[in-house]
């Protein structure tokens, strides 16, 4: 079959002029204005089919667009629970980004709420009661009685939280700069696998979600 150069020209010519008034970037449509010229007698059939099939997946995409992209944070939701808790290991120095981001995806929702979560070692605290033993022997060291291990204990863990509180009260006022959202803090003591602990966390504060940066282990 011959295809004169007049009407491969015409084609492209009104191809062009169409695509450039309705303002689309269709590269395929030129070589489909081609393709009718080599269809003979069934290019009425040719060019519906395409009109058909383009139709189709613009129809889908719009749904696809509307229906899901569009309603993405009402899905993301979908298995939360009342409380729609997000759990924000705050671990490393950028973290005002990640917790951000959280406080977001709960802003989103109508329950939303952070909870922001601060690990401390078992070695920590056995570190920080070898310290606060010998402050304690020196502040008695005329009185027969010293501090027990217990109180001992109990004081390095008060001492730890506390400063770790510092830090997440230090979060809650940039998380309250940008979006007004209710939060909440966790100090658990990290024993073992810090995964391990951010998932027990998350069941015991009843958290739907975990919101943390990715990691790589050095």
């Amino acid at each position: 079959m011959q295809v004169h150069a007049s009407a491969a020209a015409l084609g492209i010519f009104l191809t062009g002029v169409v695509t450039w008034g309705l303002s689309l970037e269709e590269p395929t449509a030129f070589s489909t204005s081609l393709l009718v010229l080599v269809t003979g007698a069934e290019r009425l059939t040719y060019v519906t089919g395409i009109v058909v099939s383009s139709l189709l997946v613009a129809g889908v995409f719009v749904v696809w667009r509307r229906r899901v992209y569009h309603e993405r944070a009402r899905y993301l939701f979908q298995s939360a629970q009342s409380d729609d808790q997000i759990l924000v290991p705050v671990r490393g120095d950028a973290t005002d980004s990640v917790v951000l981001f959280a406080a977001r995806l709960a802003a989103a929702h109508d329950a939303g709420k952070i909870v922001l979560m601060k690990t401390v070692s078992t070695e920590t605290i056995e570190k920080t009661e070898t310290e606060l033993e010998a402050t304690g022997r020196e502040s008695v060291s005329g009185d027969s009685d010293e501090p027990s291990e217990d109180s001992v204990t109990q004081a390095a863990e008060e001492h730890l939280a506390e400063q770790q509180l510092r830090d997440l009260e230090r979060l809650q006022d940039r998380i309250a700069s940008v979006v007004d959202v209710p939060c909440e803090f966790v100090v658990a003591v990290e024993d073992g696998s810090a995964g391990e602990t951010v998932l027990r966390t998350a069941e015991t504060e009843n958290c739907d979600l975990i919101v943390c940066p990715y990691e790589t282990a050095l």
